[in-house]
Order: structure tokens, then C-alpha cells, then sequence
């Protein structure tokens, strides 16, 4: 592992789920863990606490953006090398930890996991519309920003240092990864991604309800890509096409 790696795990309502992944979390050797917990109202921060991880709490519930914002800042603060970011449903197998270390460190910048790769194993199918909306977000990305990626969502991440010195999160909900890839293209950041499993244990877990139907989350993921492309062209980092994309 780099000399301190830094595993960040933002939580909400998964006591059922911690004891397992900290179990799998051991047999990978991970000795640092954060949790933030965002305004759980079920015991995952005493879990946590009791598996030895650092728990930060937000008192009420502020977003997923927001809980990897807040564990960034600690993760700066701290001095970390890597932090490695999975979610705590199970989804993301703490067996392909090696993967994401080994790919950040050549690159120094984003090793993001992508389920859609053709070497990604398929343990079940995705829900049609998340695949559907991940599709054409994926194909935005790809076309406008120029990112190579194939998985625009996916919340199994490493990032180096260098990159999360160059990040400034502001979306707090879960629109935030394309918050990461707007600053990343704009500011030079570099992106490998690394297959894992296309693995859904909940897929009937529903989204807050103001984007709980797809249109609504449509628009809201597209505003937060309109968001963070205006505010890198007040920074003048905005790729040119960006600009005249908008324009239209």
C-alpha cells in the first residue's frame, strides 16, 4: 500500500451491512478506515465505531456529495496519501483494493471503478433506468469533457493526493461524481478506471423523492454538470467546446 491509504466510507442506515464489510475490509489488511456517517438513525456509527474505524457524524442528513466532502477535507488535513472510497451496502468488494491502489499510484490522480467495462465480472443486472441514465451521462462525459471512462457513477474510487488538492466538492448529493469529472477534465486530472463487479444487493433501494422519478434525476444530473462547467469558466479552465456546448 502507499505509506498511509486512507479507506472512506460514507454511511446512512447500513448497521446491516457494516459488520460484514469490516469483516472483509480485515482480510484485506486495511488498517485506517473513515466512516461519515450522514445522519443515520439506526446504530451504523456505533458499529463502526466498535470495529475500530474514525467516525465523523453529521447530526442531520446533508447528501453523499457532502459525506465524501467532509472526509476529503480530513483525509487533507490528515496527511493522506490515498483515500480509497467504497459504499457500505457490499456493494463494492474490498477484494479488488490492490486493483485501485496499484492504478493510482501509476497515474497520481483518479483510479475510478467502472461496472460496465468488458472485463467487469456481472454478479446481476442494474436496474434498466440507472443503466439507461448512467448510459447517456457516461456518453456526455465522454464526448464533451473527453474523459475515457465507461461508468460515470461508480462510487469505488482511489484518489492520490495531487487530486484531492485540485478537487473543491460543492454538490452534496449524489450528483457529485460528475461535479469530480468536470474538475478533472478542466484541471488536468488523470483518470484510469478499473474494472469490479456489476453487483446490485439492494436494487430496489429507491433515491430521495425529489429525484426518486427519472426525469427528475435527469434534470438534476444535468444541472449539476451546468453547475460546475460555469464555474470553471469563471476559473477561464473550460475546454472550448464546453462553452459553445452550453451556448446552444
Amino acid at each position: 500500500m502507499p505509506s498511509r491509504t486512507l479507506v472512506l466510507i460514507p454511511v446512512r442506515n447500513e448497521a446491516r451491512c457494516l459488520p460484514h464489510l469490516f469483516e472483509m475490509l480485515r482480510r484485506q489488511g486495511v488498517e485506517e478506515v473513515l466512516v461519515v456517517d450522514d445522519g443515520s438513525e439506526d446504530h451504523s456509527p456505533n458499529i463502526a465505531r466498535q470495529a475500530g474505524a474514525k467516525v465523523i457524524t453529521h447530526s442531520q442528513p446533508r447528501g453523499y456529495g457532502a459525506a465524501l466532502r467532509t472526509g476529503f477535507l480530513y483525509a487533507l488535513e490528515q496527511k493522506v496519501e490515498v483515500v480509497l472510497t467504497l459504499d457500505g451496502d457490499l456493494q463494492h468488494p474490498p477484494a479488488f483494493i490492490p486493483h485501485f491502489l496499484d492504478a493510482v499510484s501509476r497515474c497520481g490522480g483518479i483510479a475510478s471503478g467502472t461496472r460496465y467495462h468488458p472485463a467487469s465480472p456481472r454478479y446481476s443486472d442494474p436496474p434498466p433506468q440507472r443503466r439507461r441514465l448512467n448510459r447517456w451521462i457516461t456518453w456526455w462525459i465522454r464526448r464533451w469533457l473527453g474523459l475515457p471512462i465507461t461508468d460515470a457513477f461508480c462510487g469505488y474510487k482511489a484518489y492520490h493526493r495531487n487530486a484531492l488538492e485540485k478537487l473543491e466538492i460543492q454538490e452534496p448529493g449524489y450528483g457529485m461524481p460528475l461535479e469530480v469529472w468536470v474538475q478533472a477534465a478542466c484541471r488536468k486530472i488523470p483518470v484510469v478506471e478499473v474494472p469490479v463487479p456489476l453487483y446490485y444487493p439492494d436494487p430496489g433501494r429507491r433515491f430521495p423523492s425529489r429525484i426518486a422519478q427519472y426525469w427528475d434525476r435527469w434534470a438534476y444530473y444535468r444541472s449539476v454538470i451546468e453547475r460546475a462547467i460555469r464555474r470553471m469558466s469563471r476559473e477561464g479552465k473550460t475546454q472550448k467546446m464546453l462553452i459553445t456546448e452550453q451556448s446552444r
